[in-house]
């Protein structure tokens, strides 16, 4: 099926599904009509010409995102389900090629390099992206990435004015924002601030920061059991005794943070409204005044 014409009647054979379909004003809904109507698109577009699989390219680079194994993708092809995995792999490259020129073209201008603490690219289950280790946890390793990105993937040169025209706000974790100035230590005296780190501008993540709050704020108002209003009475009552300790899972304790919240606020409006239950409050329909 020529692209010409598919171009020049999918706005036809979308109105057509959309109507077999039925028209449904749900949200929810109309995004699974959308999606059955493009998988259905893809499965006429297949029996009209067995060399156009985009319905099998998509469950292919799906079926690898998720770690599947190769023999059940070569499974899934024999059922005509799938591409192989050489074509998924072709099609992973083609992505990723496509997204560092995109990239290669905003460093021309102020962006932020962001996230990649935390990650080993060399540890992927999949591929290795790059054929380098990048790990965070050491100022070379930092200066690594920063290569890497910049010079051997983008293909910018570090001696290249543009590059060291631009801070660049990096915002990643505490451990990583200290090696990132450890860098800039390493490379006092170099040619340029490119090459000298003292273009990347650190910033802590939000994620980070309100992790280190709520920590704080647990070992702050911990107190004990037996203090009504703090955090370890409240834990008892709970049966969250696992978050006693000094660093706990932050989303258990975030979780557990706001159902206290909600708790004190719902105790409070009851107490402040003279009523057993917010619902019979609310029966009383209450004027502005008294709210």
């Amino acid at each position: 099926m020529s692209e010409a014409l598919v171009e020049g009647h999918l706005d036809d054979w979308m109105a057509i599904l959309k109507a077999a379909t039925g028209g449904v004003e749900l949200e929810a809904k109309a995004k699974e009509t959308e999606v059955g109507c493009l998988v259905m698109t893809c499965q006429a577009m297949n029996l009209h010409s067995l060399q156009c699989a985009k319905l099998q390219s998509l469950l292919g680079m799906y079926a690898w995102s998720t770690g599947t194994l190769k023999q059940t993708i070569e499974v899934l092809d024999s059922a005509a389900l799938s591409v192989l995995s050489p074509m998924i792999m072709k099609m992973i490259k083609m992505v990723a090629d496509q997204g560092v020129t995109i990239t290669a073209k905003l460093s021309h201008g102020p962006h932020m390099l962001n996230y990649y603490d935390n990650i080993d690219i060399s540890t992927s289950k999949h591929v290795e992206q790059t054929k380098m280790a990048m790990k965070e946890k050491s100022t070379q390793g930092n200066l690594l990435n920063q290569d890497d990105f910049y010079i051997m993937q983008m293909k910018r040169d570090p001696l290249d004015p543009e590059l060291s025209k631009y801070a660049i706000v990096m915002i990643d974790d505490q451990l990583t924002n200290a090696q990132i100035q450890g860098c800039v230590v390493s490379r006092r005296g170099d040619l340029n601030p490119w090459l000298q780190c003292e273009v990347f501008a650190i910033g802590l993540t939000l994620f980070h920061k309100v992790m280190n709050y709520i920590w704080a704020l647990g070992i702050k108002h911990y107190g004990s059991a037996h203090i009504p209003g703090s955090l370890a009475y409240f834990f008892q009552i709970m049966d969250k005794k696992h978050l006693a300790n000094n660093k706990p899972n932050f989303h258990a304790l975030s979780s557990t943070l706001f159902q206290i919240l909600d708790g004190i606020l719902i105790s409070g409006w009851i107490r402040e409204c003279r009523y057993s239950s917010l619902e019979k409050f609310a029966e009383s329909q209450p004027g502005p005044e008294k709210l």
